[in-house]
């Protein structure tokens, strides 16, 4: 295990803080104080080190260092997870369920041979997000505990565990519980990610993802849709809608989700369904403008068009 301490000087340059650590100077837009930096060898090693500092771990940085510039958070240590070997796999098969590592970048989830055979909807959702440069940083696990949510609605409508490690031992939730453990890594974090998994979805299923890519039009970073239908005989067993809204908050349109349950989708019924998610969505009216909750509507209509003709 790397363990180096502070070895920050810190001067104000223009109402700037200057950090000088690792011969890497980085500018920060607020004042700083000294911070620890570890690098753990093992998972064991970086528990040791949350229970022992209130820092933040982080593999990308593409979370974390923009919201230490804007003066968000003030950690007493970074533990840069990066190198533990035993979460460094590519995404893979157990039991038949896919495993993909919090250390899976963005770009390896687009280009992952098994994900384009067992569920490409995953690898679409992964392009979407960011720029390319952004996506060769940014993690599955920093995406999902504390980043943008980007990828959250696909994982939780394939129905993804999230395993974690904590001092306490390891544990499994739900990916679509992961928005109330968010608020565990506000102040540093808590746990660590270590893997995400879930059965791919079978051939009688429909999986779909659309995004916005310039949201801030409808006061949101980012809108995102995902969709599962599973079918038989021609009607619509199952359905699980959930819509992203940035790094605010994921929604389950679960009044979409019952129209549609039983029906065989006709246009009739989209219509209905996409009607229906604006009674979900009335709890939100304080946080979205009425022109945001149309166009939610007709993201909704749309998908459901294209992936029912």
């Amino acid at each position: 295990m790397v363990l180096k301490e502070p070895d920050c000087k810190v001067r104000k340059e223009k109402s700037m803080t200057k950090l000088n650590f690792a011969d890497k100077k980085i500018t920060f837009a607020s004042s700083m104080t000294e911070f620890h930096y570890f690098e753990p060898d093992t998972v064991n090693e970086a528990i040791s080190l949350l229970k022992k500092f209130k820092g933040y771990i982080f593999a990308g940085g593409t979370f974390i260092l923009p919201s230490m510039r804007r003066g968000e958070i003030e950690p007493r240590a970074f533990i840069n997870i990066k190198k533990i070997e035993s979460l460094q796999f590519e995404p893979r098969m157990k039991n038949g369920m896919v495993i993909i590592s919090s250390l899976s970048t963005l770009s390896g989830l687009e280009s992952s041979d098994l994900l384009h055979s067992k569920c490409p909807v995953l690898c679409d959702a992964s392009s979407s997000i960011a720029s390319f440069q952004i996506r060769n940083l940014a993690t599955l696990g920093g995406n999902v505990c504390g980043g943008g949510m980007d990828i959250l609605p696909i994982l939780i409508v394939l129905n993804a565990t999230s395993v974690m490690r904590d001092e306490r031992g390891q544990r499994s939730i739900p990916v679509s519980k992961m928005q109330d453990e968010r608020s565990l890594f506000q102040n540093g974090s808590k746990s660590i990610l270590l893997y995400v998994s879930f059965v791919p979805p079978s051939k009688d299923e429909i999986v779909a993802f659309r995004k916005i890519d310039d949201a801030l039009q409808v006061g949101f970073r980012s809108l995102s849709l995902a969709l599962r239908l599973k079918r038989f005989r021609k009607r619509i067993q199952k359905a699980c809608i959930v819509l992203g809204m940035g790094a605010l908050y994921t929604i389950r349109l679960e009044d979409a989700e019952h129209i549609l349950e039983g029906s065989d989708g006709n246009g009739q019924v989209i219509i209905s369904a996409s009607d229906a998610a604006l009674t979900t969505l009335k709890q939100f009216e304080s946080t979205m403008d009425w022109y945001a909750v149309d166009i939610v509507r007709v993201i909704l209509m749309r998908t459901l068009r294209e992936v029912l003709s």
